[in-house]
């Protein structure tokens, strides 16, 4: 059995719920930006008061605190990380090639909700 790698980007990724805005690789400024209007998969523990930081979360997205820079947090540094490992896993487990994306969506229906997707899986059967 062959183990797929980590893939160049070689397929489109067309999704028709959401709008692609930014990729956090080329533009990180900008795709921090463009992440303060949304919520995203990242920010749903504090809003659900799982973990600390809901009511800071909610100042922030509102502008009136400035974004609180989590990146030496080992939690955060060790997420990021693991993004390769985790999307090599998938593409060995599924046999599908991956590829990296770090491109931020809208969704059109919500516009307040977004996601940066870490790797794209291709399905080949579509």
């Amino acid at each position: 059995m062959t183990t797929p790698e980590l893939a160049a980007p070689a397929f489109d990724v067309n999704f028709p719920l959401a709008v692609p805005l930014v990729s956090g690789d080329d533009e990180r400024a900008e795709w921090l930006e463009a992440r303060k209007g949304l919520i995203t998969a990242s920010e749903v523990p504090a809003i659900l008061g799982l973990v600390p930081g809901g009511p800071r979360l909610w100042y922030e997205k509102r502008g009136l605190l400035e974004r609180e820079d989590l990146s030496a947090i080992e939690a955060v540094q060790m997420g990021h990380d693991l993004e390769p490992i985790n999307a090599q896993l998938f593409a060995r487990k599924t046999q599908r090639r991956v590829q990296r994306s770090q491109l931020l969506y809208r969704s059109r229906e919500y516009p307040w909700l977004g996601a940066t997707l870490d790797a794209v899986g291709h399905d080949p059967s579509r």
